[in-house]
Formats: structure tokens, sequence, C-alpha cells
């Protein structure tokens, strides 16, 4: 395995509300993998984001048998609190084009110790647009084992070069104790076209209600899954508010189109 590249020496602060360095992957408006680090390919920064996410996302390609494995983007999580829910949210997009594929974009939980690799719980996407992902999982105590985050497109073993795969606004949530449910979220922007508003929670929605500023309902629309998509082609540019009931609660979130 290639040496682990160590970014600029920043690892996760150590706190009871456990937060990622740099989940947005730029700094000063420029791209930036600090905070993290990685086995293998460096890291790439595109001007492809969800929009609200900034101007970069980071791009991962995938492990390859005849290269290098594990291809992995990944970050410490100082002092981890065992036995007590984590959460891993954000957005992961795989593109294809007219002769390539990625085969998935994945991240999750897992641990490294010795440059050696165990991957735990973890979610995946094979869409080509935004998707938002949410993982949660409960470290156990390992002797040695450093607990992580990671982010990678796959493995591949045979003869072809997929695509990679992007990620964007990660966020790391921890619950307070055994008991207590992590936090919902609620995350929504409009894509390029300005035509469809991607909205992505932590928790399964089953309705969502559109409003516009004066509080008048627009649109509503059934959900079943933690992605949806709302045409919104036919709204006046301004601020409007959706409400999503999921399994979990109701979430509000303000958003605005040009």
């Amino acid at each position: 395995m290639k040496h682990l590249y160590a970014a600029f020496g920043l690892f996760l602060c150590a706190s009871s509300n456990a937060q990622l360095i740099n989940g947005s992957f730029e700094q000063n408006s420029d791209f930036s993998w600090a905070g993290w680090e990685f086995t293998c390919d460096v890291p790439s920064g595109v001007m492809d984001t969800p929009p609200g996410g900034g101007e970069w996302s980071a791009w991962k390609q995938a492990g390859h048998a005849q290269g290098c494995f594990p291809n992995q983007l990944f970050q410490r999580v100082q002092n981890v609190q065992y036995g007590i829910p984590y959460q891993l949210s954000g957005w992961v997009r795989c593109p294809q084009d007219a002769f390539s594929v990625c085969i998935g974009g994945y991240m999750g939980f897992g641990t490294i110790s010795n440059g050696q690799f165990a991957l735990a719980q973890g979610a995946s996407s094979m869409d080509t647009a935004w998707t938002f992902l949410t993982v949660e999982h409960v470290f156990d105590p390992g002797l040695g084992d450093t607990a992580i985050v990671y982010l990678n497109s796959g493995f591949i073993g045979g003869p072809i070069n997929p695509l990679p795969a992007g990620f964007d606004q990660l966020e790391l949530s921890l619950a307070n104790s055994v008991r207590e449910t992590l936090p919902l979220k609620l995350s929504v922007f409009v894509d390029a076209d300005n035509s469809r508003l991607h909205v992505g929670s932590t928790s399964r929605m089953q309705h969502l209600d559109l409003y516009d500023a004066t509080g008048r309902m627009l649109k509503q629309q059934r959900a079943s899954g933690t992605t949806e998509i709302l045409d919104v082609s036919a709204l006046k540019g301004g601020q409007y508010l959706l409400r999503a009931s999921t399994e979990g609660g109701t979430l509000t979130k303000r958003f605005v189109k040009r």
C-alpha cells in the first residue's frame, strides 16, 4: 500500500458535539482537502456542487486491483465516544459519460490500524445527480484501532477505468447519550437550470409542502425516500419555505429561487 498522506496535520476536534473539519472541501473559495487523509490518488477538486455547497467538491477515484487499493479519502474521529450513535450525512454524485461510468459513491464509518482499513456501516449511491445520503454507526472499542469516516468510489478488479465519485457538504453528528435521538437534518438546493428543488433528509420523508413567503401553500407532494425532487420551474424568483414530514418528525427549510 502506498503511504498515507496527512492533510496539513489537521484532525477532528474532540468534543461532545462531533464535527468534521472541512466537510465542504474549500477554504477561502479555493479547493482544499485540509483535515482529510487519503491513500492512492490525490483527491481532485471540481467546481460542481449542490448549490448552497460553495464552489468546490472533492472527487476520488475507485480502487483498482491492478493499481492501488484501498483508494480512500478519510478523516480520523478523535476521542471517539463508544456505545453512542454517530451520524454521517452529505451529498454524493456518481456521474457517467459516453465512455465511462462511476461504479458508486460510498461513505461511512470504519477503523484504521497499522495502515489497514476495516470498514463498517456505510451508504452508497449510483445516481448521476447529487443525492443526499445518511448513515449511522456505534463504535466498539478496539485495541490499536482509530475510528474514521471514509469516502470512496468502490473497487475494480477488471481492465476498466471508472469515473470518480463526488462528495460535498459532509456533516458528522453525535448523540450526547445512549438514549438521545440523533438530530434530524434537512438539506435543499435548486439545481443549475433553476427548475428542480433537490431535498435530502436524514429521516425517510413522507410528505412535502411548499409555501411562499406569505405562508400560502403552493404545492404538496408525497414522498418515500431520503432524497426527493420537486418541480419548481413554474415558481417566480424569491424566497420560499419547504416543510418535510418525515418518519422522525417535521422539518422546515427556507430557500431562494433565483
